[in-house]
């Protein structure tokens, strides 16, 4: 059993370990980077399409609750028929405002990705060259 303060190898933990295997030159370093986008890539895009389709469907709850509002809420005030649905409306725009987030990630990642594969192709002309 290991003492607290006990100094000895530290374990890497998994964040720091690499599931890509040992890279120490740059183009490994460029190659992890790589695949790490990759994986920000398809998270973001999945978030991206989830928060539009929970938009739609509060755009969808919204003319229910229009309509339920205009049959069962007649005799009440304007300002009770309109709520619920402004609630959904208000709902489905920020939906909308983080779904808008994920495309300006996308991008970011993209654009980092167009540079990283440059770099990587560069790296592989170099090596190819040495080899020759």
């Amino acid at each position: 059993m290991r003492i607290f303060r006990e100094r000895g190898r530290k374990r890497l933990s998994t964040r720091e370990r690499s599931r890509f295997g040992r890279h120490s030159t740059a183009g490994g370093q460029d190659l992890i980077r790589f695949r790490r986008n990759q994986e920000s890539l398809w998270r973001e895009a999945t978030s991206m399409v989830l928060w539009v389709a929970i938009a739609i469907m509060l755009l969808n709850l919204a003319g229910t609750l229009h309509r339920f509002g205009e049959r069962h809420l007649a005799q009440r005030g304007l300002p009770i028929r309109v709520a619920f649905p402004a609630l959904a409306v208000g709902a489905a725009a920020f939906c909308v405002w983080r779904a808008r987030g994920g495309v300006v990630e996308l991008v970011d990642i993209r654009r980092e990705q167009k540079v990283i594969s440059a770099r990587l192709r560069a790296a592989q002309r170099d090596e190819s060259a040495s080899d020759a």
